[in-house]
């Protein structure tokens, strides 16, 4: 039985590699076809991208404020202000079974040995308070700038009133963009 020499053979295929008989040809590649209309990087950098919500603020007497998606970049930027926050002392730790411990926190008994173990770590409350407040002001601020309608300063923000709004705010230019909510509350589980 022939083979047939001009078989193209694609990317996933086996082919024995002692067959003399079959040419191996680079696939072409399949043009991927956009879902809608192409857009262009002035639509994306110019907002149009940009997702917003109207929030009522109870403590406004329900008037609300309309909040805007962080960008990639602000998200990282708010994410690391709530990180300077994080300062754990881990003097004393024998770094050798923190590893052993570490890998073996991949299973579920390794979780439960590492919820067990005598780890010694101090966490400055004050530091991380503060931390976790500013990164919320600074998300307010950057979702409230990116409406490109008014411009706000930070302190302008952290001078809103009553206490607690910022907060309240914070967590709703995260939902709208999609950050994590569980790594705060994983935070703030961990402090009580």
């Amino acid at each position: 039985m022939a083979q047939d020499i001009n078989r193209v053979v694609g990317p996933y295929e086996e082919v024995a590699q002692d067959d003399p008989n079959i040419v191996e040809r680079a696939a072409e590649p399949t043009p991927i076809r956009p879902s809608g209309r192409m857009i262009t990087k002035r639509d994306i950098i110019g907002g149009a991208r940009a997702t917003f919500r109207d929030v009522p603020v109870e403590e406004w007497d329900g008037d609300s404020i309309r909040l805007f998606s962080l960008t990639d970049g602000q998200a990282a930027e708010v994410e690391a202000i709530r990180m300077r926050g994080m300062s754990i002392d881990m003097s004393g730790v024998d770094f050798g079974a923190a590893q052993q411990t570490a890998q073996a926190a991949k299973t579920r008994a390794g979780a439960e040995l590492l919820r067990g173990s005598n780890v010694g770590m101090t966490m400055d409350m004050e530091r991380m308070t503060r931390a976790d407040y500013d990164a919320d002001a600074q998300a307010v601020m950057y979702s409230l700038n990116n409406g490109k309608q008014e411009r706000w300063t930070i302190m302008e923000v952290k001078d809103l009133q009553p206490s607690g709004v910022v907060a309240k705010l914070a967590a709703a230019v995260y939902d709208l963009s999609g950050m994590k909510k569980e790594d705060k509350e994983g935070l703030d589980s961990f402090r009580a």
